[in-house]
């Protein structure tokens, strides 16, 4: 009797190993399987919102977890993130948990840390965790036993910070971490594409009505750009032709001398010039001539275009 009862308690711990192991290759898979899914949402998703709600609706019901939910910082330390999308078993979750900076009990919880360290943080026992009092009642009476918390990085800041509850303790371990991990770096990437997408399309849109006010400007626009010591016409408006007599084609790739004609040696274009080397805009009262050799007087207002590198790229001037 006592060799059998040995071998029955042999046998039992021996079963539970393997449940577990199983038990943890089925989270693994899960997670794969979100990792994959979570792939063809970064091509297809259109826009910021459909791309973090997508995300957490395949975390919770490919993933199996509990909860899931994406915030954004507001700058508020009082306030410090913004819920944006969530899924799972939330049940007002969300608008009892009061996260703040400055208050020291409730800056100790994982979305809290991950706001101040920008590093991930997990939290494997929330039932006896000394760091989740101010939240603990809440997610266990949700079903929450742990939790990981990933930042969301930028190119220069935080841009968000993705939460993951399961209802398991012995979920997130290392490899299911460094899954978890993988995942939020293509969520960041995917938000980072969208964004700078979005400023592009934002400038793009700037630049059109920009280039629409110039064009219908009542007033001469110039644009030169500055390559190898010369200064080049690259752009002139409508009101420019009407006022000088000259089409775009026989002004493009000159310098704007021959508008001075005979008088290149007007005591304001030094002014002018020495403005500009300055850095400095500038506006002059000189002697223009039209095509046709009339003489006309022009208020002009030139400023200087900084390049990438700093450096002077274009001049713009606006003749009235």
């Amino acid at each position: 009797p006592i060799v059998e009862a040995s071998y029955a308690n042999l046998y039992g711990a021996d079963i539970t190993q393997r449940k577990h192991d199983a038990e943890r290759l089925r989270r693994l898979n899960r997670t794969y399987a979100v990792m994959s899914q979570c792939t063809q949402t970064l091509i297809h998703a259109g826009n910021e919102r459909q791309l973090l709600e997508e995300y957490c609706r395949r975390i919770v019901e490919t993933g199996a977890y509990r909860f899931a939910w994406i915030g954004l910082p507001t700058g508020d330390p009082e306030s410090p993130v913004r819920p944006v999308s969530h899924a799972g078993f939330e049940e007002d979750y969300l608008s009892h948990v009061r996260i703040s900076l400055r208050d020291r009990r409730r800056a100790q919880g994982p979305v809290a840390r991950v706001l101040r360290s920008g590093a991930t943080t997990v939290e494997r026992d929330i039932a006896n965790s000394a760091d989740f009092p101010p939240w603990q009642v809440e997610a266990l009476r949700r079903g929450y036993r742990s939790i990981i918390a990933l930042p969301l990085h930028g190119e220069r800041d935080l841009m968000g910070v993705l939460a993951i509850y399961a209802d398991d303790p012995a979920a997130l371990d290392a490899e299911e971490v460094k899954l978890l991990e993988e995942l939020r770096d293509d969520l960041a990437y995917g938000l980072r594409s969208l964004r700078t997408r979005q400023a592009r399309a934002h400038a793009e849109r700037a630049l059109l009505l920009s280039n629409r006010a110039i064009e219908a400007a009542s007033n001469g626009v110039i644009i030169t750009e500055v390559r190898n010591g010369g200064n080049a016409i690259v752009y002139v408006n409508p009101a420019f032709t009407q006022i000088t007599g000259y089409s775009r084609y026989e002004v493009i790739g000159r310098t704007p001398d021959f508008l001075y004609g005979d008088e290149q040696d007007q005591p304001p274009l030094h002014k002018l010039s020495n403005s500009l080397c300055n850095g400095e805009e500038a506006s002059v009262l000189v002697r223009n001539y039209r095509k046709a050799g009339v003489a006309f007087r022009n208020e002009l207002h030139v400023s200087s275009v900084v390049g990438q590198e700093r450096d002077v790229t274009h001049f713009g001037a606006s003749r009235d």
